[in-house]
């Protein structure tokens, strides 16, 4: 009774090991090799089914940053600013600061579209000193023994055409306010643009990546002004007026153009050294000071006239027009 229970049970474990992978025999190498030497085969590790979201997992973290490089990256820089045009902006602000805070989204490997936010401050001083500067005169008509008539076509036709021109430059020299006006003058500038930067190597060509850039925006400029002189507005002279513009906010365009170098640190982080050159279109402000020479009424006048006649043409001082300011900043690119 035992022994046939006994040949059932070896039969059997005998078919469960000639079955099993790891005793099979066609796992054996070619050539004749022991097919007991378990070292002399070769091993392969299993091979394990992943679902999408797991084989992301398993990405290396070089490719990773590369994927995160390519979609955005955001910088920001801070530096110096100057003034370059023209001759009568850079008597009010001599120099300043600007930090701008931008997105990259690469358009091509070399490519990228770049909009910036950022803020410029500009100061500077200025005095009257011993200057003196003309005011002009509007030239007029005057016709000899007709000191009515103001229109050629309002002479006899005998007399059409007699006359002549004046006209002339006055100075004011007996005013000691004028002399020595003070002006102290902060601008600040909030440009917002939307720039094309094209870099000269792909990423990871090089070590060092030189760009240049350029793009168009609008801004947002204030300016305010102080004076230890000038207290009020508005001045009433005795040979003078004077207006005294000390705060205004106006908005304009602005075009830029600029170009650096990029430098890889601290991971996929990256250092940025940059020179920018902005046109500011400025016209809309007042001129910070506005000057009229007066005269006394002629003696010819009658009638409800003013009582001064004033020069049509003021010395204006402080007109912002169209302006180039440049500037020097560094700062990092981080990806996201």
């Amino acid at each position: 009774m035992h022994k046939p229970i006994t040949f059932i049970a070896a039969s059997a474990l005998s078919l469960m090991m000639l079955a099993s992978p790891c005793f099979s025999m066609q796992d054996a190498p070619a050539g004749g090799a022991d097919t007991g030497a378990v070292s002399g085969r070769s091993y392969s590790p299993p091979s394990v089914a992943l679902n999408e979201n797991e084989t992301i997992m398993v990405q290396s973290t070089h490719s990773m940053q590369g994927v995160s490089e390519k979609l955005y990256s955001y910088f920001v820089q801070a530096g110096g600013v100057l003034p370059i045009y023209d001759e009568d902006f850079r008597e009010f602000v001599d120099y300043g600061a600007s930090i701008t805070l931008g997105i990259k989204r690469e358009i091509t490997s070399r490519l990228f579209l770049v909009p910036t936010i950022g803020m410029t401050l500009l100061n500077g001083d200025w005095n009257s000193g011993q200057e003196r500067e003309g005011i002009f005169a509007d030239s007029g008509l005057y016709f000899p023994n007709y000191p009515d008539m103001t229109d050629p076509e309002d002479l006899p036709d005998e007399n059409q055409g007699v006359g002549y021109s004046t006209g002339g430059e006055g100075f004011i020299l007996s005013s000691e306010l004028l002399r020595h006006i003070d002006l102290k003058t902060s601008l600040y500038i909030l440009p917002v643009a939307i720039n094309v930067v094209y870099r000269l190597h792909g990423e990871g060509e090089k070590k060092i990546n030189p760009y240049i850039g350029g793009g168009l925006g609008v801004c947002v400029a204030w300016r305010e002004v102080e004076s230890r002189t000038l207290k009020q507005k508005y001045y009433e002279g005795p040979v003078y007026s004077l207006t005294y513009n000390d705060n205004q906010t106006v908005t304009g365009q602005l075009l830029q153009v600029f170009g650096g170098i990029e430098v890889p640190f601290g991971g996929n982080m990256k250092f940025i050294a940059n020179i920018a050159t902005t046109l500011y279109d400025l016209r809309q402000f007042e001129p910070i000071l506005a000057i009229s020479a007066s005269r006394p009424n002629p003696a010819w006048n009658e009638g409800p006239q003013p009582v001064t006649f004033s020069y049509e043409d003021s010395l204006n001082i402080g007109v912002f027009r169209e302006e180039w300011v440049s500037s020097a900043s560094i700062g990092v690119v981080v990806p996201f």
